[in-house]
């Protein structure tokens, strides 16, 4: 809990650059900040990237009030295979803010949510009163981030853009001035 990353410039990472997981057996990575940081994939790393282009910016599974904010995040995408976000949470994650970043050129931009069953983590309090079914994402705000797709290699990629900004299976989440 408590982790700050702060101006951290990760490049061409073989999957995801900054990866965000509970501990087994409870322990829960809550109240973070990934801030003015720079996280890409190159044309030289592209190649290198395992797992069917298992690969993106910021990955966070079932944390808690994170703030990722001002970073440029580039270049997340496959000549074959669908890349993972610029920046995701799931896994029951709940209540991050994603603020004033910048994304481009990246397979999917920002994610809240993307399961459509499985285990996530519990909360204490009911987190979607009135929902049927799993739910991936709780809460949060996604504002003022910029994202953009120009490079025609992504849209010719095998899997091409995806989404710039996506809610699956989220509930309570906001979007505002992207």
């Amino acid at each position: 809990a408590n982790t700050l990353i702060y101006n951290v410039r990760v490049v061409d990472p073989g999957q995801q650059a900054i990866k965000i997981n509970p501990v087994a057996g409870g322990g829960f990575t809550d109240r973070g900040v990934v801030a003015c940081s720079r996280l890409e994939l190159t044309d030289a790393g592209r190649p290198r990237v395992r797992d069917n282009c298992y690969t993106g910016g910021v990955d966070a599974h079932a944390s808690r009030d994170w703030v990722i904010r001002d970073n440029v995040i580039q270049g997340f995408w496959c000549d074959s295979g669908l890349a993972e976000h610029g920046i995701h949470f799931w896994k029951v994650s709940r209540d991050p803010v994603v603020e004033r970043n910048v994304l481009r050129n990246n397979a999917r931009g920002i994610g809240f949510g993307m399961a459509t069953s499985g285990e996530g983590r519990v909360y204490p309090d009911p987190v979607c009163p009135g929902a049927t079914g799993y739910v991936d994402h709780v809460g949060g705000i996604i504002r003022n981030n910029t994202v953009s797709a120009d490079d025609a290699r992504l849209f010719r990629s095998a899997d091409g853009f995806d989404c710039g900004i996506c809610l699956w299976n989220a509930c309570n989440g906001q979007v505002l001035h992207n």
